[in-house]
């Protein structure tokens, strides 16, 4: 609701655009003596995206978050025992926590390691209600998002043992939400629409594809769009299209932003063989693109991101009709987590892709087959080698100008996480 009052209670993008500018003002000449305040304001202006963040400049979420995980530090909240003696303690939880979250897509200003902070809970809010559940259950996603990211970063090569224990935090998150923001009932049908329990399952489905971007984090590795991937993508893709269907993307906060980047790159790089396939493919990729419209007008990497989109799609079009197989980026059914039907408990009508899960660990090649999409050799020159997943989410498009030709290894990477 907060997006809201930047993007729809202020009856548009102008009368939104001015408010930001006075609370830039105020902040700049610190008129607001009350720290508490100005926490809750700076989180306000981390909802107004309305800038690039190419050319860099002192504008934007991630500068004001900035500020404020400052400020945090300063008052002590990221201390457990600063709360006690704290009479709004409940508040300042779900601000600190609001600052984890919404640092989706750019690198933390807080590690894990400095803060001891437990995670909110109903008795921090003092109107408890589907939205405080909502906010609870986004904080846990952050923490296995969190983890995702530390592996990433470490360097070492990732145990199965820790992508299996990924694995299960996310399905324990998805078997033990409460049964008011699940999608579907007991009995398989789909309850009455909620936007913030739709915005709640898009980053559990981001936060899959970003776990299955682990297993192929080494360079050298070639690139396998996997199925647990493929489907996540699709059902977030089937969400974003009932929040475009409402015309409620107006209260998309930034990190959608970076959602949809997610969500794009296992929906762009399978390139399947058969038409069937080939068109719910277009259709999520034109859904995601259409939610990156939408937002133009308060998301300023808007155009940044479509513009990856187009290369990249480009790019896999063009090696697949060079290299004369269906996939520039093979899909890896061999591969998938047994658990992978544990991730989606959900009605087989969803989306599409649902019916992948049956391919999942197919006994034999036949079956895999079934998928639409024909694997390339392992030597087959590919665009990509030399690339991880996690080279995409550089802020400058201009890094990703491909061709068929590229040498492996000719990009720096910056990465997301720090």
């Amino acid at each position: 609701m907060v997006g809201g009052l930047l993007t729809h209670d202020t009856n548009g993008p102008e009368q939104a655009h001015e408010l930001y500018q006075k609370l830039k003002l105020l902040m700049s000449i610190n008129y607001e003596e009350d720290c508490v305040q100005t926490l809750k304001a700076l989180c306000l202006m981390s909802c107004w995206s309305v800038k690039p963040s190419s050319p860099v400049n002192l504008d934007g979420p991630w500068i004001w978050t900035g500020l404020a995980i400052q400020l945090v530090t300063q008052m002590g909240l990221h201390r457990e025992g600063t709360y006690a003696t704290r009479a709004n303690s409940g508040c300042l939880r779900r601000v600190f926590w609001y600052l984890l979250v919404a640092c989706w897509g750019r690198p933390p200003r807080l590690r894990q390691k400095d803060l001891d902070v437990r995670p909110p809970t109903l008795e921090d809010f003092e109107v408890p209600n589907m939205q405080s559940l909502v906010f609870i259950e986004t904080t846990k996603l952050c923490t296995v998002m969190t983890r995702i990211a530390k592996l990433y970063m470490e360097r070492h090569h990732i145990q199965q043992s820790e992508l299996s224990s990924i694995d299960a935090a996310l399905c324990d998150w998805v078997n033990s939400l409460p049964e008011d923001l699940r999608l579907y009932n007991a009995n398989d049908q789909r309850k009455a629409y909620y936007r913030p329990a739709s915005e709640l399952f898009i980053q559990y489905f981001v936060v899959i594809v970003m776990s299955q971007m682990l297993r192929y984090k080494e360079r050298d590795r070639p690139w396998r769009v996997s199925v647990v991937s493929r489907i996540a993508a699709s059902c977030a893709s089937f969400l974003y299209d009932e929040i475009l269907c409402r015309e409620e993307t107006v209260f998309l906060l930034p990190n959608h932003g970076f959602f949809c980047l997610a969500i794009s790159l296992p929906l762009i790089c399978h390139y399947p063989q058969l038409e069937p396939e080939s068109t719910v493919r277009k259709r999520d990729i034109a859904i995601v693109c259409s939610v990156l419209n939408k937002m133009r007008d308060r998301y300023g990497d808007a155009d940044m991101v479509l513009e990856k989109m187009r290369r990249l799609r480009e790019t896999v079009e063009r090696s697949s009709r060079v290299n004369g197989g269906p996939d520039a980026i093979p899909s890896d059914i061999q591969g998938s987590d047994v658990r992978a039907k544990e991730l989606f408990p959900f009605p087989l009508d969803m989306c599409r892709e649902m019916n992948l899960l049956e391919s999942v660990n197919a006994p034999d090649p036949q079956h895999s087959q079934n998928t639409g999409s024909l694997p390339l050799d392992e030597h087959t020159d590919n665009p990509f080698f030399g690339l991880s997943f996690m080279d995409f989410f550089e802020p400058d498009p201009n890094m990703f100008d491909f061709t068929i030709d590229s040498e492996p290894n000719a990009y720096s990477t910056q990465e997301v996480f720090s």
